[in-house]
C-alpha cells in the first residue's frame, strides 16, 4: 500500500528508497485474479502464463508469470524436475485459494502449453482470491531483479 504522500514527502532524505511505480509493494497482499493472459517475450520465443491480481485499493500487479512449456527457447527439452516445479508454481495459487479450483486446469491442458492454460483459466478470473507475499531482491547494477511471489493460504475475505 502506498504511503500518505505528505508523510512520505516530509520524510524524504538521502536514505529514502525509490518506490515501486508498478505492482504491489513488498509484503503480504490480499488480491483477486483479474486477468490471465499469454505473455510473449519480445527478445526471444519465450512465453508464459501471466497472472494479473488486483487488491482492494485497486492496485494491480502482473509480474507473476509461469511458463509450463516443455521446451526451452533453444528448442531443447526442459528437465522433468524443472517442468514439475513450473507446474507446481502454476497450480499453487489455485489449490491454496480453493482446492476445487484445481479442476479448472487438468494435466492434459497443461501438456498443450501456455496458451491452452490461459484459455482454461479464464473461468477463474474475478473468482480466485489469493494472499501473496511478494519480495523483490536487492537490485544490482549488472542484473535485473525479479520479484519472488509466494502464495499463502488465504485469510477469510470480506
Amino acid at each position: 500500500m502506498a504511503q500518505d504522500m505528505e508523510d512520505w514527502f516530509n520524510g524524504l532524505d538521502e536514505e529514502t528508497q525509490e518506490p515501486s511505480a508498478f505492482g504491489f509493494e513488498d509484503g503480504e497482499t490480499e488480491a483477486t485474479l483479474t486477468d490471465v493472459s499469454l505473455f510473449e517475450s519480445k527478445s526471444s520465443n519465450w512465453s508464459a502464463v501471466q497472472f494479473e491480481f488486483t487488491d482492494k485499493e485497486g492496485n494491480t500487479d502482473n509480474g507473476y508469470r509461469v511458463s509450463i512449456s516443455k521446451k526451452k527457447n533453444d528448442g531443447s527439452k526442459v528437465p522433468v524436475k524443472m517442468w514439475q516445479r513450473n507446474v507446481f508454481q502454476l497450480m499453487r495459487p489455485l489449490i491454496l485459494a480453493n482446492p476445487k479450483f484445481k479442476a479448472a486446469v487438468d494435466l492434459d491442458t497443461i501438456k498443450k502449453g501456455n496458451a491452452a492454460v490461459v484459455e482454461a483459466m479464464q473461468l477463474l478470473v474475478d473468482k480466485l482470491e489469493v494472499r501473496i507475499d511478494k519480495k523483490t531482491p536487492e537490485h544490482k547494477s549488472d542484473e535485473t531483479a525479479f520479484p519472488e511471489y509466494t502464495f499463502l493460504k488465504p485469510l477469510e475475505f470480506d
